[in-house]
């Protein structure tokens, strides 16, 4: 291992049951952000809210870690960030930036990147 890479080890069964864990949490944690703002919310204030925008990010996670049931290269890194964060989903989250993008049809594109972060020993 060189400089400051870091590994965490994990067999796919554990893998699979860690992430299905965090795939548990961050359902819970989407759900309560969905409470919190109305279907009547103008596109245009849902946008720029926080709560809107971290419940988009956390179905996004969702979506892509049930899609990479096959490999495992977004999963592992999901779970990597999870533990470097503490366990903890907000903090998480917030280690992922959300672009958003609109068509000429007024339709919207989200895009997830993760932060450049260095996480601390």
């Amino acid at each position: 291992m060189e400089g400051n890479e870091r590994v965490i080890e994990a067999t796919p069964e554990e893998l699979d049951s860690r992430v299905n864990l965090i795939r548990k949490q961050l359902s819970l944690v989407a759900e309560r952000l969905r409470k919190t703002f109305s279907d009547e919310t103008p596109q245009s204030e849902l946008l720029h809210d926080e709560r809107f925008r971290q419940w988009v990010i956390s179905n996004l996670i969702l979506d892509k870690s049930t899609e990479d049931e096959s490999d495992g290269d977004f999963n592992r890194l999901l779970y990597f960030m999870y533990e470097q964060c503490g366990r903890n989903i907000p903090e998480l989250l917030s280690q992922y930036e959300l672009d958003i993008e609109q068509d000429n049809f007024a339709r919207f594109s989200f895009n997830l990147r993760i932060m450049e972060t260095e996480f601390d020993d």
